[in-house]
């Protein structure tokens, strides 16, 4: 029942994305929440999630980056007041995470914009097959609450961030991870920064919605390495949290580091901090170990089906099948051909 009245409450049309951020926060409680709800709402998990694909074939995804926060946890720092500059305290508490989908691991970054994986600024990466991404999913978004309103192992509501997040809910669901967070039955509330900064009056412009680069200047601080995961998720988190301080009038003013300075400190301590929570350090696209990286592997005399069969033997003997880039760049060209096709029939 307690359930059911947060997801009933954090999914009122008049409660806007911001007033459910700063409830998450510690810094104001959500207006006309019922007392049944008052307890477990503080016991909510907000998810951050960023997904990325290969810039020469869009079906095929790269990268999920995930940011993981407890509303207890912030809400106990809310309590104390030892916010730190700009929140530094309270994003502290944040969790990074970087997924490499392995089985397109092989893929080359085409995206001079983008360093890839190797531009990642937050936690560590992880290497996860698809099936591997979804159990990590499914672990996250079904925790329980041990004891909460007299009941045991009550489900633990979840609110997902993300930036323009209906591109990402599209991404997880149509691509081959095929994972549907609308069929999440403890998601409560999906929140959006690009909502967030209109909440706030920062944005006003009505047709366009603002970047994540913009936003972050706008917020005093840079986007570092765009479209890697991680780093895009991280950044925001980090927005949101500014955001919701910023019309909090906490944390913001008098402070002894400035913010670029906070986010590089936090660079540095997810990657201390950082525990996994599944995936390998590890991972050869050339052999398919999970013992060490491509750079290290000692095996020869590979064989790839695809390059065998259409005569090109040597270059067959330096790779599996399922990491044959000459495959990969075969669907991207097909992929463009469909693609020019559709438009022309339009």
């Amino acid at each position: 029942a307690c359930f059911t009245a947060v997801k009933k409450a954090f999914n009122r049309a008049d409660n806007s994305d911001l007033a459910v951020l700063m409830h998450c926060l510690g810094l104001q409680s959500l207006p006309n929440l019922p007392p049944l709800a008052r307890e477990l709402s503080e016991h909510i998990n907000v998810i951050g999630i960023d997904t990325e694909h290969w810039s020469s074939n869009t079906t095929q995804m790269t990268e999920v980056g995930v940011t993981v926060f407890s509303v207890q946890e912030m809400v106990r720092i809310a309590r104390s007041q030892n916010y730190g500059p700009h929140g530094a305290n309270m994003m502290d508490r944040i969790k990074f995470y970087l997924f490499r989908i392995l089985e397109t691991s092989h893929l080359p970054n085409t995206n001079p914009a983008s360093k890839g994986v190797n531009g990642n600024r937050f936690g560590r990466d992880r290497f996860v097959t698809y099936s591997e991404m979804r159990d990590i999913l499914g672990f996250l978004f079904n925790q329980t609450v041990k004891r909460v309103n007299g009941s045991e192992n009550t489900k633990q509501p979840v609110i997902i961030l993300g930036h323009a997040i209906a591109h990402d809910k599209n991404n997880l669901k149509t691509k081959e991870l095929a994972f549907d967070l609308e069929k999440c039955d403890s998601i409560v509330r999906f929140i959006d920064t690009q909502q967030l900064v209109r909440d706030a009056g920062y944005w006003l412009h009505r047709s366009n919605n603002i970047g994540l680069g913009a936003l972050t200047t706008k917020l005093g601080f840079q986007h570092h390495d765009p479209h890697t995961a991680c780093n895009d998720i991280a950044h925001t988190t980090i927005a949101a949290f500014q955001i919701a301080l910023y019309k909090g009038r906490v944390a913001k003013m008098h402070c002894q580091k400035n913010l670029i300075q906070v986010v590089a400190d936090l660079e540095t301590s997810s990657r201390d901090t950082y525990q996994h929570i599944g995936g390998s350090e590890k991972y050869c696209w050339k052999c398919c170990s999970r013992l060490h990286m491509i750079y290290d592997c000692p095996m020869i005399d590979l064989r790839c089906d695809e390059c065998w069969s259409n005569g090109r033997t040597e270059e067959a003997a330096t790779h599996v099948t399922m990491h044959c880039e000459r495959i990969a760049w075969e669907r991207a060209a097909q992929r463009r051909e469909k693609d020019a096709a559709a438009r022309q029939e339009r």
